[in-house]
């Protein structure tokens, strides 16, 4: 049986959820390397701001550990950058994959992504449940809110 509009219309607003919600994790992280980076010698643990998730989350790590004066922010540190890179999958599934058919079995929707690595690429095949949706979105909600405010904390304490 086709889904219904409703039904298509509940996965779409999932993945608009966790790509829009994502971008402010991005931002805050964004924030917390500049941060880092420009106002606490961050630029002495590399030429260049990181840009890349990984990057970001290994330097942010590193300066916690290597910079004296970030030493009280390492233990929120290291709880944002650990749940970003447990949830990081959320968004590059979304964003990188394709819905392989707009039909449903019982809520689950199927997804197929390119698994590019450096010298082989494959497929990753995903599912989806929507009615997973509602702890998604508290987890990504409250990552959020605690990058941005760990972001604001590090501005606050260090921007000139």
């Amino acid at each position: 049986m086709p889904d219904t509009r409703d039904e298509i219309q509940q996965l779409y607003l999932a993945i608009g959820y966790v790509i829009t919600k994502w971008s402010f994790i991005d931002a805050a992280l964004d924030f917390t390397v500049s941060t880092i980076y420009t106002d606490c010698g961050g630029n002495r643990l590399r030429n260049t701001m990181p840009k890349f998730l990984k990057e970001k989350a290994n330097f942010i790590v590193k300066a916690m550990d290597e910079i004296p004066q970030l030493a009280s922010f390492k233990p929120r540190a290291q709880n944002i950058v650990g749940r970003v890179m447990n949830n990081k999958d959320y968004r590059e599934d979304f964003a990188h994959s394709v819905l392989t058919n707009p039909m449903h079995v019982d809520g689950v929707y199927s997804f197929v992504r390119l698994d590019a690595k450096e010298h082989n690429h494959g497929l990753k095949l995903w599912q989806f449940d929507v009615r997973n949706f509602p702890t998604m979105s508290e987890t990504l909600e409250g990552l959020a809110i605690d990058a941005q405010a760990f972001a604001k904390s590090l501005e606050v304490a260090f921007h000139k």
